[in-house]
C-alpha cells in the first residue's frame, strides 16, 4: 500500500535558546557530529516573540537537518525515490544516536519527544481514489453527485502507553488527504494525484516535566513505530475492505 516515504522527523523538546550559530558552538558541534559528516548551516525562523538566526546542522546533501530552534530540535530526514527495505529502522537508529548525542552535549533532560512520518501511497485510479473518500467519510448531498477531487480527514486522540517502565500519556494523530501536486527528487519531477498520510505521536503538552533521558528515546521511539504499523494496517483493511 505505502509507494514511499516522504520525510521523518523526531522533536526533542529542550532549551536550545543558546544553540546559536556561533564560532564556538559550530566548532563543538562539527566535533560532536564528525561521524555523521554534518556541516553548519543557518535558517531564518520566525517565531511568535521573536525573529532569529538559527543554527542548522545537516549532512550534504540536505537529507539530514538537525535544526536547533529555541524549545525545541528539529532532527529529520528528506526521503528519496528510491526506497530503502528498512527506511524507518534506519532512520529512527540514526535518530536516536544524534538525540542521545545532543542530549549529552546540552546536559539536559527533555520535557517532551515527538516522532513525525508522511507517505504517499500507491498510485490508483479515480475510481479507487473516489471509494477511498466514500469508505472514510459520509458525504454531504454536493459530494455524492460530484466526487471531490481534493480532501482532508485528520483525527487526534489519546492513550496511556509504558515508557521505560514510567506511565505517559500520548497524543496520536493521523491525517489522510487526497492531494495532487509535484515533487523534486534531485532533476526528477513526479506529478502525483494520490492519497497521502501523516502520522504522529507525541508525549502530552500539559506536562512540562523535564524527565526524558538518553535512556527513553529508544523505547519512544519503538512504540511510535509499533502504533503506526498499527494504523497503517488498520487503514489498508478500511480502504480494501
Amino acid at each position: 500500500m505505502i509507494d514511499l516515504f516522504l520525510n521523518f522527523q523526531v522533536n526533542v523538546f529542550v532549551n536550545a535558546s543558546k544553540i546559536l550559530p556561533e564560532p564556538s558552538t559550530i566548532s563543538k558541534l562539527l566535533d560532536i557530529f564528525k561521524d555523521n559528516g554534518f556541516i553548519p548551516n543557518t535558517m531564518n525562523y520566525i517565531g511568535p516573540e521573536e525573529q532569529s538566526l538559527r543554527l542548522r546542522m545537516s549532512s550534504p546533501d540536505n537529507k539530514w537537518s538537525v535544526l536547533f530552534l529555541p524549545k525545541h530540535i528539529n532532527i529529520s530526514y528528506n526521503c528519496g525515490p528510491d526506497k530503502a527495505e528498512n527506511e524507518m529502522d534506519d532512520f529512527l537508529a540514526t535518530a536516536n544516536e544524534i538525540a542521545q548525542k545532543i542530549l549529552h552535549y546540552l546536559d539536559q533532560k527533555s520535557n517532551r519527544l515527538a516522532f513525525i512520518v508522511n507517505v504517499m501511497l500507491k498510485e490508483m485510479k479515480k475510481a479507487e481514489l473516489e471509494s477511498c473518500y466514500n469508505k472514510l467519510f459520509i458525504p454531504l448531498p454536493i459530494y455524492q453527485s460530484n466526487s471531490p477531487f481534493e480532501w482532508n480527514n485528520r483525527s487526534g486522540t489519546r492513550e496511556e502507553i509504558s515508557l521505560a517502565d514510567t506511565p505517559e500519556i500520548v497524543n496520536i494523530f493521523t491525517e489522510i488527504k487526497r492531494a495532487s501536486g509535484r515533487l523534486t527528487f534531485g532533476d526528477k519531477l513526479r506529478v502525483f494525484d494520490r492519497i497521502m498520510i501523516q502520522y504522529e505521536l507525541n508525549t502530552n503538552q500539559e506536562n512540562e516535566e523535564t524527565r526524558f533521558c538518553e535512556e527513553h528515546l529508544e523505547p519512544f521511539m519503538n512504540v511510535a513505530k509499533e502504533n503506526y504499523n498499527k494504523i497503517i494496517t488498520d487503514l489498508e483493511g478500511v480502504i480494501n475492505a
